[in-house]
């Protein structure tokens, strides 16, 4: 039953969602991302400073006032990141390991006993997190990938006109409802609001499905968002039956609402869709996706609560800066500590040089973020008084990148600060990574690259969110007491 749920969530976001464009170039972040693609290894070290309590911040305790060494490596088939410290006896521990074989990541730790296991893909980690039941395949991968995907070459790919074409011609066998509104501007536009009883969508999307199998330009925009496997069950014409008797036997009475506002030159300046969700077996009644030129906003609401993703579109563009404000509420109705209601404010600065003497390039990104709690940016429909108060988080990180001009083969080197500060608590990572060939990198930092017997580990597909913080709480427990600390350079913690 789910699996239609998503598949009607995916088509819609498919089809009304707006492109917008950044401006594109070579930067020496692009250049030491492709190194270590193509097989170049990663070294370095780094350092986390703080004076996090061991009560309210655990695992930040456990980690913090203590210098890690990180190694990484990518082969074919194979990737390993290995984050480690080396003890008094010479001997090595690793708090954390991530690998990648074969396209299924995994994660070992010598902190726990049994310390390797098979990482849940996204779509199982999403269901988790919303209580949701994984179908196997699950389209949740997908559907985020459609949320926000940028105006890259892959976006670009991914056309949806011939989908669109399709659905307007559907839409337009039903009356709307028409209001004339004044803009800001006081320039006119046209609203149309069109509902859609349920049970013509049954009909319509094993008619989509059908269209879509048939026409290669539309398969073509679904294998950029999609994997084959996805595809082979949500978008297969032989399977009609199934969705047919599938959505018969959802939950769902309420009406498809979609809604444009069209300016008086036919240009669209917004449109919302509100989908029905079958309530008893997700919890949630409906799903909203709003689209304007500017941002996107995402809500999910019903007896569990509400969830709300507002993003930009488009970034504000001052010289070599830009800014971008993202929003995130989440409402639960039986714990209300955890109620959010963030404005989140993001603010970059690029700056780049290079040393004539040196011949080295030099390129350096600058963020500072702030997030706090907003209840202004609440809907009408949910009180301000459910957020609590808390202090505002901000964050400020420079990432320096550095390689000899011109000279693709050198290797390139990322040295980096990140400092969190939250009312009296302080914490910061900093630290140097570079890139370095296979073969030199093998030569000075020795370490066993061989493939492990994956016989072993851990499978956590059927893990739930207890299994999941059960290991968690084990791993800082046994951090709190292995991890080497620093001592000369250890802040004392709140509570201390």
């Amino acid at each position: 039953m789910k699996r239609v749920i998503s598949l009607v969530l995916s088509i819609a976001l498919a089809l009304f969602s707006i492109n917008i464009s950044y401006a594109a170039g070579y930067t020496l972040p692009q250049r030491m991302l492709t190194q270590i693609r193509v097989g170049s290894g990663l070294t370095g070290s780094f350092v986390i400073h703080g004076n996090a309590d061991s009560t309210r911040y655990p695992f930040l305790y456990a980690i913090q006032n203590a210098e890690y060494e990180l190694r990484g490596m990518i082969s074919e088939g194979y990737t390993r990141y290995h984050v480690f410290q080396n003890t008094d006896n010479n001997a090595r521990q690793f708090p954390a390991e991530i690998l990648k074989i074969n396209d299924q990541y995994c994660f070992r730790t010598s902190f726990l006993d049994p310390g390797a296991y098979f990482v849940a893909d996204t779509d199982q980690l999403i269901a988790m997190l919303l209580d949701l039941k994984a179908e196997n395949p699950s389209i949740l991968s997908g559907i985020l990938k459609l949320l926000y995907l940028d105006d890259t070459d892959e976006k670009k790919s991914a056309d949806t006109s011939s989908l669109e074409k399709q659905v307007d011609l559907w839409i337009s066998g039903f009356t709307p409802e028409t209001n004339y509104v004044k803009n800001d501007d006081g320039s006119p536009s046209l609203t149309q609001t069109f509902t859609i009883p349920i049970e013509s969508l049954y009909t319509t999307m094993t008619e989509l499905i059908r269209y879509i199998s048939q026409n290669d330009t539309a398969m073509n925009s679904l294998r950029n968002v999609f994997s084959g496997e996805q595809i082979e069950l949500y978008f297969n014409p032989n399977l009609s039956y199934y969705y047919l008797e599938a959505l018969a036997n959802l939950d769902m009475t309420d009406h498809i609402v979609f809604s444009r506002t069209v300016s008086t030159l036919g240009d669209i300046i917004d449109n919302t869709l509100t989908l029905p969700l079958d309530e008893k077996k997700t919890g949630y009644s409906t799903v909203s996706i709003h689209n304007d030129k500017e941002r996107k906003s995402i809500r999910i609401s019903g007896p569990k609560g509400h969830y709300i993703i507002d993003l930009p579109l488009k970034s504000s563009l001052k010289e070599n800066e830009c800014s971008e404000t993202y929003q995130f509420v989440r409402i639960c109705p039986d714990s209300a500590d955890k109620n959010l209601s963030l404005n989140i404010h993001l603010l970059k600065e690029l700056v780049e040089h290079t040393n004539p003497e040196e011949t080295v390039k030099y390129e350096t990104e600058k963020y500072k973020v702030r997030m706090e709690q907003d209840a202004s940016i609440l809907p009408e429909d949910i009180s301000a008084e459910l957020i609590p108060e808390a202090e505002p988080l901000e964050i400020n990180a420079e990432f320096q990148f550095s390689a000899i001009s011109q000279i693709y083969s050198k290797p390139t080197t990322l040295d980096f600060s990140v400092a969190f500060v939250q009312g009296l608590y302080h914490y910061d990572i900093s630290g140097s990574l570079v890139t370095v060939s296979p073969n030199s990198y093998n030569e000075t930092n020795p370490w066993s690259v061989e493939r492990p017997d994956t016989g072993s580990f851990i499978n956590t597909d059927i893990f739930t969110k207890t299994d999941y913080k059960r290991l968690f709480d084990e791993w800082t427990k046994e951090a709190g007491i292995k991890i080497i600390k620093t001592p000369d350079e250890i802040m004392p913690s709140i509570s201390e």
